[in-house]
């Protein structure tokens, strides 16, 4: 299990101070008691309803009034042996100067007496004298393999207290456990549970239920949000280049091939336009999910919370993916703002990073042998030369863009039909960012000079 591994290195490690934030506190004071038992250490757990007490085994911890969180606190402070302490939801009094200095003090003493606290709780906002002394960990979400096992987990209880068999297909079956990607061990269970006992089935009618009750789930964290009304491009008036594009990109989108899958489309215009509309009708063509970014409910007032949420939500985008991501008024969440002490650029690097960025000849001659076509046949120099201020991302979609127009979807196409011809004419219809931008651009290149080293002698 790759949850108990990697909690069990970051004990072996001996730090004194571990962070996990999660909605399923059962489950990791479960891995937690593993731990203790495998490790022999005393485990203790402390709730401001019970107070500090023994989990699970070990010697029975008496503490006078140890539900008040400082003197439950100095108790493991002035304990003289090692353990494991965990404190449920300590979170709303970690601004209490008091109870900081006694989590440092008890930090402090870890090298001579070996005491680690685990602080437990679905958010956890440290005060930046405890950051560099904490580790974060995250339980991970489970895997379709692991989804689907959940689902024969709850069909066979319901068999025995019933003496029914669950009914079900297995398409039914894969796209349930699909929809349910992204959610916890727990709600997954619980979304199962419920598709099942109502009928003792699992059919296409509960899809629909699922997902949204999953997406409710979702949406508490209120970064992003499901849409649940999509639309079709028959719905759509005019947009026939965007409509031409998708519809070429349609098959490789849910392919095989993840270098080949488009990355994205920026729509600007006046209000009114479509865009919106546009953004619906490509989730309702293709069948997947739609998720809204609300770029206002990312800001937050913590150093470094708001960088989380988008790391956060762009982390629950992969993982509910194939889906469609629509940032709406994407210019109000990363646009330069002097007053917000730099969140907003750190926002915009961390995003075009992980749309992904890769110089030019070399750049070139990668991109090709990735989608096996020999560089060969391709008069590289002279697509390098026409191609002068595109960025690695942007030759990887002139080349991606030959291949669509010649039909290919898929590494299995004819690898010969890209030309010399088809790359040079995607370069013509492609206005990179150093023109967008090059007064943005300019000044970085100004700044660099003389301050910074080149990271390729070429450029």
């Amino acid at each position: 299990m790759q949850d108990l591994h990697d909690l069990k290195l970051i004990l072996e490690r001996k730090e004194p101070l571990v962070v996990i934030e999660t909605y399923e506190e059962s489950r990791a004071l479960e891995l937690l008691t593993r731990l203790a038992i495998e490790r022999g250490d005393a485990l203790q757990q402390w709730t401001v309803s019970d107070g500090l007490r023994r989990l699970g085994f070990g010697e029975d911890v008496a503490v006078a009034e140890s539900e008040s969180p400082d003197k439950a606190l100095r108790a493991v402070k002035q304990r003289a042996e090692s353990g494991l302490f965990v404190f449920c939801d300590l979170h709303p009094f970690l601004d209490q100067a008091l109870i900081v200095r006694l989590i440092k003090d008890i930090v402090f003493q870890h090298e001579g007496f070996g005491k680690t606290i685990v602080l437990l709780s679905h958010q956890v906002m440290l005060p930046e004298d405890l950051q560099r002394y904490a580790v974060r960990f995250r339980l991970t979400l489970p895997s379709e393999e692991q989804l689907l096992s959940l689902v024969r987990e709850e069909a066979r209880h319901f068999s025995r207290t019933t003496a029914q068999k669950v009914k079900t297909d297995n398409t039914t079956l894969q796209q349930i456990v699909r929809n349910l990607r992204g959610v916890t061990y727990a709600d997954a269970r619980r979304l199962i549970r419920g598709a099942i006992v109502d009928d003792g089935a699992i059919t296409q009618d509960d899809l629909a239920s699922v997902t949204k009750a999953k997406m409710a789930l979702l949406d508490r964290d209120g970064a992003i949000h499901f849409e649940y009304d999509t639309a079709r491009f028959m719905d759509v008036a005019g947009l026939d280049v965007m409509k031409h594009w998708l519809d070429k990109r349609r098959d490789a989108f849910f392919g095989d091939d993840p270098s080949m899958r488009p990355r994205g489309i920026m729509l600007f215009g006046v209000q009114g336009s479509g865009k919106s509309l546009a953004a619906k009708a490509v989730a309702g063509s293709w069948g997947v999910p739609l998720l809204r970014f609300d770029m206002g409910n990312m800001y937050n007032k913590y150093i470094g919370e708001t960088e989380r949420n988008l790391r956060e939500a762009l982390e629950m985008a992969e993982t509910m993916s194939p889906c469609v991501v629509w940032m709406d008024e994407i210019e109000k969440g990363l646009g330069q703002d002097g007053s917000d002490s730099g969140v907003s650029q750190r926002l915009l690097g961390t995003l075009l990073t992980w749309l992904a960025e890769h110089v030019r000849e070399a750049i070139i001659r990668l991109h090709l042998a990735k989608r096996q076509i020999a560089d060969d046949t391709i008069d590289v120099a002279a697509v390098a030369t026409a191609s002068d201020g595109f960025s690695g991302a942007e030759l990887e979609q002139v080349i991606v863009s030959a291949c669509h127009r010649r039909g290919r979807s898929s590494l299995a196409a004819d690898q010969r039909l890209v030309t010399t011809e088809d790359l040079l004419d995607e370069v013509q219809r492609t206005c990179p960012l150093s023109v967008t931008m090059a007064e943005a651009v300019q000044d970085l290149r100004d700044w660099a000079a003389g301050r910074a080293v080149l990271a390729d002698s070429a450029h």
